[in-house]
């Protein structure tokens, strides 16, 4: 152990407890818009050894897995608990590449100037494995940084492949993340969420230790997905986060705007597949087959009174959302009226109220 450069320790002790700096040194060329208070949210939680299982489900694009790579560089870095990381993604390719990305940052000359080299002593970047040594950043009681080497792992592994016996020199994964494992086609294939679930409650959260730290991010590809799950379990601290928060305004304004994300959404219904929007864009999938009328089957068109104009309507049902609750959160109460339009041969929106 020996004592750090006092210009060094000042950026390393920054870094350490701030986001912003951490990012901002280590990918500040793929920074091309600001950083905003979800990310460091969903940041933190990340690194958290006081969280045990995080699960966080984010829209498209809104670089969840940038942030889970720059987590496992935080952790290798200023973690004494961590030295061997695994990160699950939903195909072979997937994980190649995002484990070599963490390898790139580690091989950065930003990272080697202020953190140090690290040294690998196996890269075998087809199979997603990676052998190297590298100096870590701890605190003492009093808050002093001192610096210690470890030897370290990095491995990248796809949703289904095997992972019994994953132990190296008798360690085993001590962090394990997990992206978007939930793929479409095996979602949709014969027993596909059952098997992916059977893949994670098997030897995934068995592979390490009891202590061992679970990050899962996502998308909500389907009403029944693995990361739904999770969001949902009290065993796990979790975030669910839409495009549009609450009160109507984009979770990362800058990125998407009001205007855009509601452009997004008609180019979408347009083509009727207004359901993955929902599903992709907001967290909140709305399936065909998942009731008597498809959610693509529903034209949302002028408000008609029925009777209006000679306009006849055969049948109709009324949705109610009664908004019961003291928080902000709940909006307002709804009454949606859906009719079918028996001249455009459609259900239609007919009417809404809200208070």
């Amino acid at each position: 152990m020996q004592n750090v450069n006092a210009d060094r320790a000042t950026l390393i002790a920054l870094a350490r407890r701030d986001y912003d700096t951490f990012a901002t040194l280590l990918i500040h060329e793929r920074l091309e818009y600001g950083i905003t208070e979800y990310q460091r949210r969903v940041f933190w939680r990340m690194v958290s050894m006081d969280i045990e299982r995080y699960a966080c489900a984010l829209p498209r694009g809104h670089i969840k897995t940038t942030l889970l790579k720059l987590a496992i560089v935080y952790l290798l870095t200023y973690s004494d608990k961590i030295v061997f990381p695994l990160f699950l993604s939903g195909t072979h390719d997937l994980a190649s590449e995002g484990v070599g990305d963490i390898v790139s940052i580690l091989k950065s000359e930003t990272y080697t100037q202020i953190f140090g080299e690290v040294t690998f002593t196996r890269s075998r970047s087809e199979r997603g494995d990676y052998h190297f040594e590298l100096t870590k950043h701890l605190l003492r009681d009093d808050n002093s940084i001192y610096v210690k080497q470890a030897e370290c792992v990095l491995r990248g592994r796809s949703s289904g492949q095997a992972l019994r016996g994953t132990s190296v020199k008798m360690r085993r994964p001590d962090f394990i993340g997990m992206d978007d494992i939930d793929q479409d086609d095996d979602i949709n294939a014969e027993n596909g969420y059952q098997k992916l679930k059977n893949w994670v409650y098997g030897p995934v959260l068995k592979v390490g230790y009891r202590t061992t730290k679970f990050v899962h991010i996502g998308n909500y590809i389907a009403r029944q997905c693995v990361i739904g799950d999770h969001v949902t379990d009290p065993a796990w601290v979790s975030d669910h986060f839409s495009a549009l928060i609450p009160e109507g305004t984009p979770l990362w304004p800058e990125y998407w705007t009001k205007e855009q994300l509601l452009a997004d959404f008609k180019l979408y219904e347009r083509q009727g597949m207004a359901n993955v929007w929902f599903a992709e864009m907001l967290n909140n999938p709305l399936e065909n087959a998942s009731g008597i009328i498809g959610f693509s089957d529903i034209r949302f068109l002028p408000e008609l009174q029925p009777g209006a104009n000679g306009v006849q309507y055969r049948s109709a049902f009324i949705v109610v959302d009664p908004a019961i609750s003291d928080t902000k959160k709940a909006n307002a109460t709804a009454i949606a009226v859906h009719a079918y339009n028996i001249e455009r041969d459609i259900w239609q929106l007919a009417e809404i109220h809200s208070e």
